[in-house]
């Protein structure tokens, strides 16, 4: 997560000044936060396409600019979905942040749905074993990595304000901690490899 002006977030609608501007772009113009989507970007990419030094897509043959997408082997695996809100309910913090997500497509990992009981009313159990297969969590780290990439490349593209990360692995960050040592998981600790 990166650390964004309000008015570059949709926390701008925490405020009620904010939230009534935007009902009227809505209702009046048709236009503003409640007229967009809460994900307006996302990256799709194969991260096999991905330099692991650079962290930049591999150039193709000759006059290429990277793989071909149409072929087989190139469909992505990952979605970066760039949302411009902080994604962690239980994190209690008043700065506006924009999000990377960092999203598996063809998940290895395979759960299973059961019936709980004899009763057609009753919830069945969903066992979801994510990240269990070696191969998603090798794909995510990449993914990671990258998602991690293009946060600093915005930061660095004359984007006029810091967007420093707040969030990502081997960021010390106060509140994340707090919050998942609350939860019995042991704490983040200093520079992390993704």
């Amino acid at each position: 997560m990166l650390e964004v002006p309000r008015k570059h977030s949709v926390h701008q609608l925490e405020t009620v000044w904010g939230a009534v501007w935007h009902l009227f772009l809505y209702f009046v113009f048709g236009t503003g936060l409640f007229a967009n989507t809460v994900t307006p970007a996302a990256a799709f990419l194969r991260t096999t396409a991905l330099d692991d030094d650079t962290m930049t897509i591999r150039r193709g043959a000759e006059g290429e600019t990277g793989p071909d997408a149409s072929a087989p082997r190139n469909v992505p695996d990952i979605e970066i979905m760039m949302t411009p809100l902080k994604c962690i309910r239980e994190l209690v913090t008043s700065r506006p942040l924009m999000t990377f997500h960092t999203t598996l497509l063809q998940p290895f990992s395979r759960g299973r749905i059961e019936l709980a009981s004899t009763d057609p009313e009753a919830s069945p159990r969903i066992h979801y074993r994510m990240l269990t297969d070696e191969r998603d969590r090798a794909t995510i780290r990449r993914g990671t990595r990258f998602a991690m990439r293009l946060a600093e490349q915005l930061q660095a593209s004359g984007y006029p304000y810091p967007a420093r990360l707040a969030f990502a692995p081997g960021v010390d960050a106060p509140e994340l901690d707090a919050m998942t040592r609350d939860q019995d998981s042991p704490p983040l600790e200093g520079p992390s490899a993704p």
